[in-house]
């Protein structure tokens, strides 16, 4: 079909819905001023979130480029997306019937152009070579309708035979440029839009689809974005400001989508708690609770900052809380390094919303009544089957005793990993701990007990002792240490308990000496042994 015919045929489908329009409201007075009422409610409740509409129309048209600037006291946005067609016109002049559905576009209220009319009373459209505007003053002309205000501006569209001069050549320039779709808001009122340009950031582009390139120059606030998308990862370099990185993580269908801030060596870090928001594909206002985003298809108020409870909302929830927990699952494989931080990410919780709660609420649910840690040994336990951390260890010495010995068999994969956040968060679910027995099982471990630094040994005898120390106090069981071995200060190896007479470090004394509250002589190398008597009396003498 050639360009000509293409015209032809745009210009007689403006012309019919103009028509049928027109048609309804001189049949209808009533509703037409109903209309206008509802679009002046529309257009004060979205009235700060007019470049966000556009945003999202433009990306929802696939657009990769998109521009927005004034000249003249004129507001041009122009992208180069999917020209206009029948639907889309239908749809821009009908409130709340869009053909976009929810869940597969940023946009589909179908009210959301409607702000627009917050801006100005007049507004071209120009695609496919073809114009039409939305006027005020022309359509209560049209309809003998002397009150203007009981009219609305986006109602009926009116086909643009010819144009002012300086919009023409700006239109025409536009075009040139590789835009395809251009707005035009006639007079408009920059302050707004001045303001809402102000307040745009890296994370309005990081849930959208195709845009690549955004340009604004309104009322000499300049901003340029520019996006890529590679495997996950968004970056968002805005003129003048540090390139920023993202993680984004997507459910198999893609209707949830966590975005996590990554640093120079791009690495999960928290972000900012101002951007710590939950997205309907654009930001809102409203706090996630965790340092990242959250992106789903949220029901939100008009003005879109805010979330509204719906039975929705709550499905979109427990999405959400399904793909975090999908995230630690996959965390936890300790195959994926990237991911190793979100555990530190989930202690940092900063506020206790609603929404925030409910994420936070099936997340647990999800966490405590799942198999989903795996044990060396390949076996998935429930994390409250896994042993809290002993807090007499330092990280770094628990993680090599976990190396070292028996017990690794029976520990998570993820706890060999430096610096994981890992052992912190478990610790706040896990319902056991190490016991008397797993001591000693360790401890009679010679090869485990000769490559232990006598720091460690002392730490882990010392505390050993307090706990049958402890229990004897309490019952009448009776733990014999003569498997377990100790080592000399010249890293000879003795069975502890029958060997005497043993010379021990100074490293080893100190430490053992410390946790045991004993006193010794400052300068003299002291003789320890331990003797367990009858009745399970601990005794500890301290030979100079």
């Amino acid at each position: 079909m050639g360009l000509f015919l293409e015209v032809i045929i745009l210009k007689n489908i403006i012309k019919s819905i103009s028509e049928a329009f027109i048609e309804e409201a001189e049949a209808s007075s009533q509703l037409l001023e109903d209309m206008a009422a509802m679009e002046k409610y529309v257009a004060e409740s979205y009235g700060e979130r007019i470049f966000i509409e556009l945003l999202q129309n433009a990306d929802d048209a696939g657009s990769k480029k998109m521009t927005l600037y004034d000249k003249d006291g004129h507001v041009f946005v122009a992208n180069d997306g999917k020209p206009f067609d029948q639907n889309d016109i239908q749809s821009i002049c009908r409130s709340g019937a869009s053909s976009k559905k929810r869940g597969t576009a940023i946009g589909y209220r179908g009210v959301g152009f409607k702000s627009s009319s917050f801006l100005c009373e007049e507004i071209i459209i120009h695609s496919n070579n073809v114009g039409f505007t939305f006027s005020k003053k022309l359509c209560s002309e049209r309809l003998r309708i002397k009150n203007v205000n009981k009219v609305p501006t986006i109602r009926i569209p009116l086909l643009i035979e010819s144009l002012p001069v300086e919009i023409e050549r700006e239109i025409e320039f536009l075009y040139k440029e590789g835009f395809t779709t251009i707005f035009v808001f006639r007079n408009a009122q920059m302050n707004f839009l001045k303001q809402e340009i102000d307040t745009v950031n890296d994370g309005y582009f990081l849930f959208l689809n195709n845009i690549e390139q955004l340009l604004m120059n309104i009322s000499g606030v300049q901003k340029q974005f520019h996006v890529e998308r590679t495997s996950g990862k968004i970056s968002v370099n805005e003129m003048g400001m540090e390139n920023t990185l993202w993680y984004v993580i997507n459910n198999p269908s893609h209707s949830v989508q966590l975005a996590f801030r990554l640093n120079k060596d791009e690495q999960i870090i928290e972000c900012d708690q101002r951007d710590a928001v939950f997205h309907c594909y654009l930001p809102t206002l409203e706090s996630t609770g965790y340092p990242f985003k959250i992106n789903c298809d949220f029901l939100t108020d008009p003005s879109r900052k805010h979330l509204t409870w719906d039975e929705q909302t709550q499905e979109a929830l427990k999405d959400s809380a399904h793909l975090i927990f999908q995230t630690i699952k996959e965390a936890a494989k300790g195959e994926n390094e990237k991911l190793l931080p979100v555990f530190s990410l989930l202690k940092q919780r900063n506020t206790f919303s609603k929404f925030s709660t409910c994420i936070s609420d099936e997340l647990e649910n999800r966490i405590k009544n799942e198999e989903w840690i795996r044990l060396f040994n390949n076996h998935l336990i429930n994390v409250l089957d896994c042993k809290k951390i002993p807090r007499f260890l330092e990280n770094s010495e628990y993680l090599w005793l976990i190396e070292n010995s028996s017990c690794k068999m029976n520990t998570p994969i993820i706890c060999l990993k430096q610096d994981t956040g890992f052992t912190s968060f478990i610790d706040r679910f896990a319902s056991k701990k190490y016991e008397i027995e797993d001591w000693i099982e360790i401890l009679s471990e010679s090869s485990f007990v000769q490559r232990a630094d006598h720091s460690l040994l002392a730490k882990l005898y010392g505390n050993l002792l307090k706990m049958i120390r402890s229990k004897s106090l309490l019952s009448d069981i009776t733990y014999s240490l003569n498997t377990c071995y100790i080592k000399s200060e010249l890293n000879e190896l003795y069975n502890w308990g029958i060997a005497d007479n043993i010379k021990f470090s100074d490293v080893f004394l100190q430490e053992y000496c410390f946790l045991l509250k004993a006193k010794k002589h400052p300068i003299s190398k002291v003789l320890i042994r331990v003797r367990v008597k009858a009745m399970n009396v601990i005794k500890f003498d301290l030979l100079v």
